[in-house]
């Protein structure tokens, strides 16, 4: 379905996307013996953001047609 603005519904579906993507990467790394805890996606908008962190973070950039660019931020850190 075409998305012509970043509504409720479309932060909606970003933020499932984002609970499928970790969803099925628990599960791969479950299969390995890895166990991972996962907390539900934080979604932030607006004009320049900036996120501080001392753990180590995985960026994904992704431009989508109409609406702009939207980054995807994984960030791990091991609990002991």
């Amino acid at each position: 379905m075409p998305v012509e603005e970043l509504n409720e519904i479309s932060k909606s579906a970003i933020s499932e996307m984002g609970n499928m993507i970790m969803g099925n990467a628990s599960t791969i790394l479950a299969e390995r013996n890895i166990n991972i805890d996962i907390t539900p996606p934080s979604l932030l908008t607006g004009e320049q953001i900036e996120i501080s962190s001392k753990v180590s973070t995985i960026v994904i950039p992704l431009e989508i047609e109409g609406i702009g660019a939207v980054s995807i931020n994984i960030t791990a850190e091991e609990i002991t």
